[in-house]
């Protein structure tokens, strides 16, 4: 079975003052294939996931002011600013094709469904995140096997 999967995710933050600023957005895909009702073996599979957090810690915080030239006056040119940090942390997972297999079918019609559920969660301080998810085509091809337990296979 095969599909098409797409992952949306947007992280903002807003830092001020040296505050740190953090959001955080995730979207999961998870597939799984039913014969007559029955989940086929391995049961859910992650098609596709990503979680992503944006932090940021920035702000201008001015530091070591000190009167260089000696006029009275303490300019922005006087002051060491203090170092910003931004960081990304990104983490994904893809299987956009995948093998279910229902052992010890018996014979006859049988009813195949692919289930799929998509799940989103974000969260965020001053800034703003958002995820989603979407599903695009797919294809799923039946096959049958049959396998003896304990023959040797002649090739």
């Amino acid at each position: 079975m095969s599909l098409e999967t797409g992952l949306y995710s947007q992280t903002e933050v807003k830092s001020r003052g040296g505050n740190k600023d953090t959001s955080s957005a995730a979207a999961t895909i998870k597939v799984q294939v039913l014969v007559d009702g029955v989940p086929a073996y391995p049961g859910d599979v992650v098609f596709d996931r990503r979680s992503q957090t944006l932090s940021a810690t920035l702000g201008g915080i001015l530091s070591n002011c000190t009167d260089s030239n000696g006029d009275g006056d303490i300019d922005l040119d006087d002051c060491t600013l203090a170092s910003a940090e931004i960081e990304l942390i990104l983490d994904t997972m893809a299987a956009h094709s995948f093998n279910f297999i229902m052992a010890d079918l018996r014979p006859g019609e049988h009813a195949v469904e692919v289930q799929a559920m998509i799940s989103t969660s974000s969260g965020s301080g001053s800034g703003s995140a958002s995820s989603n998810a979407t599903i695009g085509n797919g294809s799923v091809t039946v096959e049958e096997l049959r396998m003896i337990k304990g023959e040797d296979i002649q090739l």
